[in-house]
């Protein structure tokens, strides 16, 4: 599933029972624009999901966010709408 936000193109993947969200990366005059992971909801009960953010480290950063996925769809567009643009 892709979707536009803010001019950002966003896949959502299932990867082990979890919803990465993936982004746009770095664009280079060469080459096409690499596909990052930005957010991850993990399932921590039935309907209820538990939200990360991919850092440069190569981990993941659980935030504070916690509801069901419309919830979480709006937290993202409200909130975190600039860690999906990354340019």
């Amino acid at each position: 599933m892709a979707r536009r936000l803010s001019g950002a193109v966003l896949t959502v993947r299932v990867e082990r029972q979890q919803l990465v969200v993936y982004g746009a990366g770095s664009q280079s005059a060469k080459k096409a624009p690499a596909r990052q992971r930005r957010l991850r909801l993990t399932p921590i009960n039935t309907g209820i999901y538990r939200l990360s953010y991919f850092r440069h480290t190569g981990r993941w950063w659980p935030l504070p966010y916690t509801g069901t996925i419309k919830e979480m769809a709006s937290i993202v567009a409200s909130h975190l709408a600039p860690l999906l643009d990354w340019r």
